[in-house]
């Protein structure tokens, strides 16, 4: 109906994850906008995941646009103590508002604006976006009380074509608020 908005809720259900992550809204293709959705109590997950792997398939999602949506209360109750190796350090399972890019899946060209991403994770590892990608801009959205920061970069170095290449340029911020993040630990961005 006109003016009313998409709420999925995960009713605090923990779903089976996809490789070793899970989420409530899981993008895999390419020139999507979500717009006004309300993405909420995947307490065991990601609110959303843009871009993720299935076994040895890879699910990209480039040139993303997320308008007007609220996205809170995932990730909220405790994960296992289990972990993942990547690159020979140890990464336990955390859950983030948006999950942009899973582990080695840079993504590209990612647009979120007028959005509300809050009170998501427990740890210092749980962000309210957290990001592998060239070319994301974020604008006139609100973080808050998410665990760790309210918008984190990956920031390291992943294998591309055999060439090492740090992931994470191309970044427009403006006209956001951050408060009350690193509930945990952390900060703003």
């Amino acid at each position: 109906y006109n003016n009313e908005r998409v709420i999925i809720d995960g009713q605090n259900q923990r779903l089976e994850p996809i490789g070793d992550r899970s989420a409530g809204v899981e993008i895999g293709a390419d020139y999507i906008i979500l717009d006004g959705f309300e993405i909420r109590n995947f307490s065991f997950n990601n609110g959303m995941m843009i871009g993720y792997k299935d076994g040895n398939t890879a699910h990209f999602a480039n040139h993303i646009q997320i308008k007007n949506c609220d996205i809170y209360y995932n990730g909220y109750k405790k994960m296992d103590d289990s972990y993942i190796i990547i690159n020979g350090y140890k990464v336990y399972r955390t859950a983030n508002g948006i999950l942009i890019g899973e582990d080695i899946i840079p993504e590209k060209d990612i647009s979120i604006s007028y959005c509300k991403i809050h009170d998501n994770g427990l740890s210092g590892y749980d962000h309210g976006i957290y990001a592998i990608v060239d070319g994301l801009t974020v604008e006139r959205s609100e973080f808050y009380a998410n665990a760790g920061n309210g918008l984190k970069n990956a920031d390291f170095d992943i294998l591309v074509n055999g060439v090492w290449r740090k992931y994470g340029d191309h970044w427009l911020v403006k006209h956001n608020i951050f408060y009350q993040n690193g509930t945990s630990s952390g900060r703003g961005l």
